[in-house]
């Protein structure tokens, strides 16, 4: 390896590893947010709705698909017997159905 490959090499794998400082410290601080919640709401609850947000920003397409299919799953689970959950029902169509 030359010179200058260590001399990048070095770079990146500075970086790379600055920035999992960063994560590391980031994901504590996500903690302390949701320590300060615990008690007092549901906190994994509230990490499935920051999840659900997450997702529906990057795909609103792709995710409205994948609820009305769990909303076909849930049903056909409920016609053979099975117990669902009760979650709160809601209309399921697909995008392409809702207009």
């Amino acid at each position: 390896m030359n010179s200058e490959e260590r001399k990048i090499l070095k770079s990146i794998v500075s970086r790379v590893e600055r920035i999992h400082e960063q994560r590391d410290e980031l994901a504590a601080d996500i903690s302390d947010i949701f320590a300060e919640g615990r008690g007092k709401i549901d906190v994994a609850i509230a990490k499935a709705a920051i999840s659900y947000r997450r997702k529906l920003r990057k795909n609103k397409e792709k995710l409205e698909d994948a609820e009305f299919k769990l909303a076909e799953y849930l049903a056909a689970l409920e016609d053979t017997g099975t117990e669902v959950t009760n979650i709160e029902s809601r209309a399921y169509a697909r995008p392409s159905e809702a207009a």
